[in-house]
């Protein structure tokens, strides 16, 4: 319904403000560039209008008759939040929508936005109810289309009222970086699901999301990425679960809608108490999650954290001349291993065998002098390279000095029978994710190489426990 001249501009220059609580509809708003633009929207705020408009365009030619606004909430603290608008009208029948866009694609090659405007969740709520739709966002200023359309008989004015709640993401992991699977088969349920995956600030990584597994019939989801150590988060969801990102192309539906903006994800699932269990698996183990969305709401997402962590067994610091520190006189090694010595120009080199659960790891360093003493050294954190001696060292803070070792033939091992643990002797329990640092120091006696000092370094070593 149309306002008077008068209350739209009072509308226009009162009610539009930050300053206000109550920001009312402005004529014509039925499409999306029509739009009454709401700069600001917080908790406890409303908007308000009057209509008895269809959601959609009834015929060629035709635009959306109901209201549409375009709004922005407010910045709010960092971390997860869901938020929600709540609809009231004295006269029942209103529904309320959020808009996003149509998504074109092929499986296989993957899928593409349009211009098409689309529903991305509907409003719960029939009679007298209030009508509820919702959405998640992380630092506010999510930018959306929210549009209320009537009938006949909705004369009476609405009110939507904003609310947030936070979200705190359920942890699970930690996972070895590499090839990582995210699946909801074979989890004792038939949901139809719909997954992203987001980074350490809740932002969408592109390409990383599936509804339906690729080439099957399936309608439940199967995600494998090769992920880098970081923290990431999983949004899981029945379908439709829609954020700005488009299908990548090992999607079998890739015709799901969009959201107009970067920064909120919706479903437009109204289910409730839904199973969405889950696994997630990496080189060398799956954990099984249990899960459900729903929960006594809808539009629920359910929203997941983990850790992806160095791989088990890792080579890093390198006196090979590629790091930020070279070696002290221009004695480069070979690739991946310490800085030359006098008696062996590539340089010694630190590798590891065995499992970390049950510890069977033994450290073994090589390329030393034929007869030296060396001292395996194990640290709590790594630094990018400081000079030591004639190579560059690679353990940080808390070092604790594993064994001291005769190496025989220029090699050396620990822990040898009769020797602890290397857990043990470096507190490092199986386990418990701890990463220790390891680095073998050994003498060089020839005054001649590299001068003044006598004494060198291996490689570092990263062991993921």
């Amino acid at each position: 319904m149309r306002l008077s001249p008068i209350a739209a501009c009072t509308a226009l220059l009162a009610t539009l403000s930050r300053g206000q609580t109550t920001f009312a509809e402005i004529e014509p708003h039925g499409e999306k560039s029509e739009a009454t633009s709401v700069v600001c929207l917080d908790d406890g705020d409303v908007l308000t209008g009057t209509t008895t408009g269809s959601l959609v365009a009834l015929g060629v030619g035709t635009s959306p008759t109901a209201d549409t606004f375009r709004v922005r909430t407010c910045t709010s603290a960092p971390g997860l939040h869901r938020r929600t608008l709540t609809l009231t009208s004295a006269s029942p029948g209103h529904t309320a929508t959020l808009r996003g866009l149509v998504q074109s694609g092929i499986p296989g090659v993957g899928g593409t936005a349009t211009t098409i405007d689309a529903t991305v969740a509907t409003s719960t709520g029939t009679g007298a109810a209030p009508r509820v739709v919702s959405w998640y966002g992380s630092v506010g200023g999510e930018e959306l289309y929210y549009r209320v359309g009537g009938g006949a008989t909705t004369t009476q004015a609405y009110f939507a009222t904003l609310s947030t709640s936070a979200v705190v993401p359920t942890t699970t992991g930690p996972f070895v970086a590499g090839s990582i699977t995210i699946s909801t088969e074979g989890q004792g349920h038939a949901t139809d699901t719909d997954l992203w995956l987001y980074d350490a600030n809740f932002a969408p990584i592109a390409l990383a999301g599936n509804d339906d597994v690729y080439v099957s019939t399936s309608v439940q989801s199967r995600l494998v990425r090769t992920l880098a150590p970081g923290t990431y988060h999983l949004a899981l969801s029945v379908f439709n679960l829609a954020n700005e990102q488009m299908s990548p192309a090992d999607e079998d539906f890739v015709q799901g809608n969009l959201c107009d903006f970067a920064g909120m994800t919706a479903s437009s699932s109204t289910l409730q108490n839904v199973d969405v269990s889950f696994a997630i698996s990496d080189a060398g183990h799956t954990v099984p999650v249990s899960a459900s969305v729903g929960v006594g709401e809808a539009h629920s997402v359910a929203w997941f954290r983990f850790e992806v962590l160095p791989p088990l067994f890792e080579s890093y610091c390198p006196g090979d001349g590629t790091q930020p520190q070279p070696g002290p006189c221009a004695n480069s090694g070979a690739s991946g291993r310490g800085c030359a010595n006098s008696v062996n120009a590539q340089g010694a080199q630190l590798t590891a065998t065995g499992t970390t659960n049950p510890d069977t790891v033994v450290l073994h360093a090589s390329g030393m002098p034929s007869l030296a003493y060396c001292l395996f050294l194990k640290g709590d954190a790594q630094t990018t390279g400081v000079l030591f001696g004639d190579g560059v060292r690679c353990v940080d803070g808390a070092l604790i000095r594993l064994r001291l070792k005769l190496s025989n033939a220029g090699a050396a091992a620990f822990p040898e029978v009769g020797d602890p643990l290397l857990s043990v002797r470096g507190a490092t329990p199986p386990g418990s994710a701890t990463i220790g640092y390891y680095q073998t120091y050994y003498r060089n006696a020839a005054a001649s190489f590299c001068p003044p000092e006598t004494f060198n370094v291996t490689n570092g070593w990263r062991i993921v426990w």
